[in-house]
């Protein structure tokens, strides 16, 4: 499991040098082209706004999806299961975090994936402290809920990425990625 959140870790860590003098919109188009052709080339139905591709649909629900689809190739679509769920959001508060989030909270997917920037002053340890800390507290947290959280660090220029994965109730496993 770990190896799609490393390919994912690379992917985020290469669109940094790869448009370096853009941000927010630019970078999130960037990424969700990026996933989105892994979701194909894993033969899964991927579900985004603003990317095209021969696998990818609009959005749904996330910023991007990939669902493994029992009506692939069909006119009318027939879920199977949420693979992947992905909400990224350049904020300026946590404000303007919660909303995309929780989304990821109430997902029922293999692989949840929250990326944003550190803000004001927060740093990238301060913000995924936190995004844990509203893991914990939702209650229909359950073991085996895995989330990739990765902070865009202005430093290092690059992503700091936490694998969070439930363990017990209000007992979770962080494991810092380092690519």
């Amino acid at each position: 499991m770990q190896d799609i959140y490393q390919k994912i870790v690379g992917i985020l860590n290469s669109v940094p040098a790869e448009l370096p003098d853009a941000f927010d919109e630019d970078w999130t188009r960037c990424i969700k082209e990026k996933l989105a052709t892994l979701g194909g080339e894993r033969d899964h139905v991927v579900y985004a706004n603003g990317v095209t591709g021969e696998h990818v649909r609009g959005e749904w629900i996330y910023d991007l999806a990939w669902v493994a689809d029992a009506g692939k190739g069909q006119a009318e679509s027939s879920p199977r299961r949420i693979v992947l769920a992905c909400e990224c959001k350049w904020a300026r508060s946590f404000g303007d975090i919660w909303d995309d989030f929780d989304k990821l909270l109430q997902a029922r997917a293999d692989y949840r994936i929250f990326i944003t920037h550190e803000f004001g002053d927060e740093s990238a340890e301060s913000i995924t402290d936190k995004l844990v800390k509203r893991i914990r507290d939702f209650e229909q947290t359950t073991p085996g809920d895995t989330y990739l959280l990765a902070v865009y660090e202005k430093k290092s220029g690059t992503f700091a990425a936490a694998l969070t994965e439930i363990l017990h109730p209000n007992e979770e496993c962080t494991t810092r990625l380092v690519i």
